[in-house]
């Protein structure tokens, strides 16, 4: 396992996931393994933001494999769940071409949440299909609080002190990040800066030409705290300085392995 490599955010140990490993391996920061040996590592690495292990690998590894990996629990968080929820979270993450570190998290609070009634969902389909209105209504409800939070162009101009073409284009021109709702622009406030350049976080623009994601992605890596930046936001990062550290970070969301 090369891990060398930036940072990868998924590793998935699984016994049994041959038909979706090749589908997962176009996802850079996914990387199934049905080595308990490489799983180990994997989850010491700190390459890792979350480490998922099917109950097939402790049945087969042993109890000994459980242990090495709870020790780990300080590095990363270790999720053991049955195998039919592993394949669920592998076939909605292989369908999901441009998901990203974040975008997994509420599919995952999703198969470890209790279900109020388990009877109810008994094919796979059926869970696959679940579990996708709930994240896309999680979705949905984070771009509301989002737009609730955010600028009109009116308000951006005035702020910037712009036409209100401006704002326009430079969401265009992706040096400001803006949100579509309905025929109007919404820009999330965080991204402005009195002291910066142009009035925006100093290396914010050339994050977001880097980024490979659409914009309520890329306003949820920007805010999301994470290993890659000891359990800080990419934002946070940005406004310590570390302009070029972003950059390289981002050029790597989104893109697929070849």
């Amino acid at each position: 396992m090369a891990l060398s490599s930036p940072a990868r955010r998924l590793l998935i140990g699984s016994r049994d996931l041959p038909a979706f490993e090749q589908q997962l391996k176009r996802h850079k920061d996914v990387l199934v393994t049905s080595d308990p040996s490489e799983l180990v590592e994997g989850a010491f690495s700190r390459h890792f933001d979350l480490v998922l292990v099917s109950t097939d690998m402790v049945e087969i590894s042993g109890f000994e494999l459980m242990k090495k990996l709870q020790s780990s629990f300080e590095r990363v968080p270790v999720v053991f769940c049955s195998v039919d929820r592993v394949h669920v979270l592998a076939r909605t993450i292989a369908s999901m071409q441009s998901m990203i570190a974040t975008d997994w998290e509420p599919i995952v609070a999703e198969l470890l949440a209790p279900r109020a009634t388990p009877q109810a969902t008994t094919s796979e389909t059926t869970d696959d299909d679940e579990i996708r209105k709930r994240v896309l209504e999680a979705s949905f409800r984070e771009r509301e609080q989002l737009l609730a939070r955010s600028l009109s162009t009116s308000e951006v101009a005035q702020l910037l002190k712009v036409s209100r073409q401006t704002p326009h284009d430079r969401a265009s021109q992706k040096t400001l990040l803006a949100i579509q709702d309905k025929n109007q622009l919404r820009f999330p406030p965080w991204q402005f800066d009195a002291n910066g350049a142009n009035g925006v976080v100093a290396g914010l623009p050339e994050v977001l030409q880097a980024l490979a994601i659409g914009p309520l992605s890329q306003a949820r890596w920007l805010t999301t705290p994470t290993r890659v930046f000891e359990n800080r936001s990419p934002l946070e990062i940005l406004k310590s300085g570390e302009i070029d550290r972003v950059v390289r970070e981002a050029r790597g969301v989104g893109a697929t392995a070849g």
